[in-house]
């Protein structure tokens, strides 16, 4: 990637935020970037954006039998914010591949069927691509999503099913990074309950009703992972007597996480915030500090309104700690090498 290139900072911005692009997304990065903007520059990462999701489109055809089409016409509709889909279905006792194409109001407008001998073993498994974003999942248990994976079910059979489904695409999970998950899922269905384990790239949990899978580092350490996907509580000691304790909950339907609790301890003072209302999807990256920080805010923004709801204030140095978090970038990784205390320092000013 040629990092002067304008388009492809642009790209590699709206990636990391696991974006679509779409015209006001592409504008809102060039904002965001400082880049100098033009409506070349904009149609030119569309471009790039529905020829990368045309390429994937014909991979996973590919793994599934069906000669390459002409897609010349989906990708025009991916440079409008239109979407494609490739799902398998049932008709008249036939099973088939259907490749549709919906408009940015989930509107059907095109579709073109075709046969696969592997469509009925694909238990659910769909492809949805836009311009730039392209998602592999069930719309029920497992969304992969560039280098996140996710999956967590609560039934055995789910499991054995989608371990297969996905081995029978593994030429197209090659592709896209996430050749070993088949055998990963495999592997999650051998582990006894409360057990969890590094598998490649991919941690895997056994909880007390499910079995979960997540896309490594998580943290960073294997088994404060496993404790985090196991839904367990976790408390994190830190140098200068600072503590943070929390439980994050994984959402099965919805793709997402958020936070059971939140505990902040500074020597013998501590906050407690009980079911905060934030989450995140399930696939961003720093997401128990992405929920944390969204739990501060949420908690600093209802004082404004009504007050703190808790016995006693937060003393100032509490508060100044708070902000401090949620405006790092990496809050965990300071407070464990002892850097994070100069940011508690200048917050602590603001106040006075």
């Amino acid at each position: 990637m040629d990092e002067k290139n304008p388009a492809q900072k642009i790209i590699q911005f709206l990636k990391e935020g696991q974006f679509p692009f779409t015209p006001s997304l592409i504008w809102g990065a060039v904002e965001q970037l400082g880049i100098e903007g033009a409506p070349e520059l904009v149609q030119e990462v569309l471009a790039e954006g529905a020829r990368e999701a045309v390429r994937a489109i014909e991979r996973f055809l590919d793994a599934l039998d069906i000669p390459r089409p002409d897609l010349s016409r989906v990708e025009a509709y991916l440079r409008n914010e239109y979407e494609a889909e490739v799902s398998p279905s049932l008709r008249n006792r036939k099973w088939g591949v259907d490749l549709c194409v919906k408009d940015p109001h989930k509107k059907r407008v095109e579709s073109w069927r075709y046969t696969s001998p592997i469509a009925p073993s694909l238990s659910g498994l769909e492809l949805h691509a836009r311009a730039g974003l392209v998602t592999l999942g069930d719309n029920y248990s497992l969304e992969i999503v560039g280098d996140g994976a996710f999956f967590k079910t609560e039934k055995k059979e789910r499991l054995t099913d989608m371990a297969k489904a996905l081995s029978k695409v593994k030429p197209f999970l090659s592709t896209i990074g996430h050749e070993g998950l088949p055998e990963a899922l495999q592997a999650l269905g051998n582990l006894e309950e409360g057990e969890s384990r590094l598998e490649g790239r991919y941690i895997l949990s056994h909880g007390e009703d499910f079995w979960a899978l997540r896309d490594w580092p998580v943290m960073g350490d294997p088994a404060l992972d496993g404790m985090i996907l196991l839904e367990r509580d976790v408390s994190l000691d830190f140098p200068g007597d600072v503590g943070v304790s929390f439980r994050v909950l994984w959402h099965e339907r919805s793709k997402i996480s958020t936070l059971a609790y939140v505990r902040f301890r500074l020597g013998e003072e501590s906050l407690h915030v009980n079911s905060p209302r934030n989450w995140t999807t399930v696939s961003g990256k720093d997401l128990v500090a992405s929920l944390i920080q969204g739990a501060i805010e949420e908690e600093l923004k209802d004082t404004e309104r009504v007050g703190w709801r808790h016995p006693e204030p937060p003393s100032t140095r509490m508060l100044a700690f708070l902000r401090a978090f949620m405006e790092h970038e990496a809050p965990f990784q300071a407070l464990a090498n002892g850097t994070f205390s100069p940011h508690v320092t200048a917050e602590f000013f603001k106040d006075l």
